[in-house]
């Protein structure tokens, strides 16, 4: 069953430096999940929703960063694709990178990741609900849909989201490496004053 746009519950958004929301979702996706991700926008566009999607955008290489971040603040649902064929490329850290910024200033924005293989999730999105996918078409249709659903309210779908809670000593390491971090910044700045 499809939900037009018509039937999405406006949602309040933080304002941003960026401006008013533009884009109801804004896909991050590795190269080679590109087709994917394109079947994915194709079935969110059929549903009236309006879709960032990198590869539809010329984005001259010295503006790259500043377009992306751009995007993602004027977004109001991001959704990483990741599949067992995502690396680390360097484009898709900044990416994502830049989302984990988004939710630092804004918690509560909406993230739905979209995994295509049941594989774990990247640590920063393994807190979070997510949709397990395949890469059959019939099966990126369903993950469109749940996002539509998930849009229209997040609760009606949280039974069929999926869920891998971090483990505690896992949790305790990410705060122990962004302690080091920040102690490593406050250092380097002080070290740049003198």
């Amino acid at each position: 069953m499809s939900i037009t746009q018509a039937s999405l519950q406006p949602q309040a958004v933080a304002q941003n430096d960026f401006g008013p929301p533009r884009w109801d979702v804004f896909i991050s996706h590795a190269p080679g999940d590109t087709e994917d991700a394109r079947m994915i926008t194709q079935a969110l566009r059929a549903n009236g929703l309006s879709v960032w999607l990198d590869v539809e955008h010329d984005l001259p290489a010295q503006r790259w960063t500043e377009d992306i971040e751009k995007a993602i603040r004027r977004s109001r649902l991001l959704v990483p694709i990741i599949s067992s064929s995502t690396k680390r490329w360097g484009r898709l850290m900044r990416e994502w990178g830049a989302i984990i910024g988004r939710t630092w200033d804004e918690p509560e924005i909406g993230i739905l990741p979209v995994l295509l293989d049941d594989i774990d999730p990247p640590g920063f999105l393994r807190d979070r609900q997510y949709v397990l996918s395949g890469h059959e078409m019939t099966k990126l249709k369903e993950a469109a849909d749940m996002i539509v659903r998930y849009m229209a309210s997040p609760e009606s779908v949280v039974d069929d989201l999926k869920f891998k809670p971090a483990d505690p000593n896992e949790w305790k390491e990410r705060f122990d490496k962004l302690r080091k971090f920040v102690q490593e910044l406050k250092e380097y700045e002080t070290a740049g004053v003198a």
